[in-house]
């Protein structure tokens, strides 16, 4: 008789849902038919390299997952524009009036973005493509080169902007969606009543 499985007899070996998201992550990387799917970047020497998903997809290695989350609630605290709203009147779906006080909104990020006053240095945009890949390969990618010129944060940026694109194409096709080109054509009416 087979015994079940415990928290101490399983081993991640047994247990089919341990490697679940990189099981998906792999399938959707060989068929490249997802979002999901990691992009090979190939160099000038003919090395390359995996680029993960978009971050906020949250398909990241553990430890760039952490320094990811990390940059993003660092960059709650970077500088904002403040958004001056005066004393307004308003009405109400009744039509009365109601007078709402003056107040201070924070507006969007100053852009480059600053903290303190102080232009960000590297920018957001290096931080966040260092964090999602980690810094070793990080460092891999800034010794090659991509046609000629340093690769750089922007090449994975670019692999992140088309995977987006293809992304908004084709739920554009997708007759599921629920803002796709095609919705579904009404049921018809039963043969019998």
């Amino acid at each position: 008789m087979t015994q079940p499985l415990s928290a101490e007899s399983t081993t991640p070996a047994d247990d089919l849902n341990a490697n679940a998201g990189r099981q998906a992550t792999d399938q959707a990387t060989e068929y490249d038919a997802s979002i999901f799917a990691w992009t090979t970047l190939t160099f000038d020497d003919g090395s390359s390299m995996q680029i993960p998903p978009q971050p906020s997809l949250r398909q990241l290695d553990d430890d760039c997952l952490a320094a990811y989350d990390q940059l993003i609630v660092e960059a709650e605290s970077y500088d904002r524009e403040d958004i001056e709203l005066p004393e307004r009147t308003i009405k109400d779906d009744e039509g009365n009036e109601m007078t709402l006080p003056a107040e201070t909104k924070k507006g969007p990020y100053r852009q480059p973005y600053h903290k303190g006053g102080v232009l960000l240095s590297p920018p957001f945009e290096v931080q966040e493509v260092k964090a999602a890949i980690g810094p070793e390969q990080y460092e891999f990618l800034r010794s090659k080169t991509i046609n000629g010129r340093r690769a750089g944060a922007g090449d994975v940026r670019r692999i992140w902007n088309e995977s987006g694109l293809r992304l908004m194409e084709r739920q554009k096709r997708d007759s599921k969606s629920a803002d796709g080109a095609g919705d579904l054509a009404p049921v018809a009416a039963p043969d019998s009543q």
